[in-house]
Parts: C-alpha cells; sequence; structure tokens
C-alpha cells in the first residue's frame, strides 16, 4: 500500500490559510486551568486568540492542547464591547485520545464578577467515531460585555486531550 497524507488529497484547512481578525484579537486571556505544557502550548497564553487556526491535524502547533481537565478561561476585551457570536472548533480524533467536550458553557460580565449565562452548547458526535471530526461552537446573539467567561467540559477519559484552535468574537 502507499501511505499518503489526506490533508495534502484534499487540501488544507480553508481556517489555516489566513489569519482571522476578530474581537478578541490580542487580548488579554486568564486561563482558570492550565493548558498543556511544551509541544501542544501552540504558543502559549495567547494561542487562543492569536488568530491562527488550525490544520486538518493537532501536531501543527496551532491547537493549544488540554490534557485531563476543562478548558477555562476568562477573555477581557478591555472595555464593554457589542458582540453578536463567539465560536469555536473542537476536534475529535478517538485513535489519540482526543475527544470533543461533553458541553461548552459561555457566560459574560461587564465588571468580570456577575456573569450572565449566554449559552450552553453541546454536539451529537458519537464518542466511537472513527474519523477525525472537526466540530464548530457557536453562539449568536446581541449583547454586550466586557468579559467572555468561556468554559469546554472534558468529555473524555482519564489520559485524555481536548484541542481547540481559537476563540473567535465577533
Amino acid at each position: 500500500y502507499n501511505p499518503f497524507d489526506l490533508a495534502n488529497a484534499i487540501g488544507e484547512r480553508k481556517e489555516f490559510e489566513e489569519k482571522v481578525e476578530h474581537l478578541a484579537s490580542g487580548k488579554p486571556v486568564e486561563y482558570l486551568a492550565p493548558y498543556y505544557p511544551g509541544k501542544y502550548s501552540a504558543g502559549g497564553d495567547g494561542a487562543l486568540v492569536d488568530g491562527l487556526q488550525g490544520s486538518w491535524g493537532y501536531a501543527d502547533g496551532r491547537w493549544p492542547g488540554i490534557l485531563n481537565r476543562d478548558l477555562d478561561v476568562i477573555i477581557d476585551l478591555e472595555r464593554p464591547t457589542k458582540i453578536s457570536s463567539i465560536e469555536a472548533t473542537f476536534m475529535q480524533e478517538r485513535g489519540a485520545g482526543i475527544w470533543l467536550p461533553s458541553e461548552i458553557e459561555i457566560t459574560v460580565s461587564d465588571d468580570g464578577v456577575e456573569y450572565r449565562p449566554l449559552a450552553v452548547l453541546t454536539h451529537d458526535t458519537p464518542r466511537e467515531e472513527k474519523r477525525v471530526k472537526i466540530e464548530l461552537f457557536k453562539w449568536e446573539g446581541e449583547q454586550t460585555a466586557r468579559y467572555i467567561h468561556y468554559k469546554a467540559v472534558n468529555g473524555g477519559r482519564r489520559g485524555s486531550f481536548m484541542f481547540t484552535d481559537e476563540i473567535i468574537v465577533r
């Protein structure tokens, strides 16, 4: 047989090709639970708002990894801002022990103390899915806020990863 890289056969993910500018680009991110250090840090604290989205594979350096815990961050937009959507993509690759979150909880605040709920998002991708799955989780509406609390609940087992490439705020 002749193995080949499927990403090269069908082209790269269009999101990987260009940097995306959005309301949270370059803004401060507070990690309430740390990301995985080293190889899967995707460049560190600013990785979730650097405008760089991942390719078809998690090893491209653009997918921050979270091991054995939830992704739990607060993004400071630095001033009250009108927002109409908050979205992020997550990856599931069963063979590598990478799972989609069981749910996403999004809350917002004007002062960083009192938060109001925006959404609880879920998915219907089965854990038994054998193909690599990249799933978009998105809230749409109208809201004004300075702080966004974004929590992705780890849906895996012990020793499992979650990977997301960018939290996009418009």
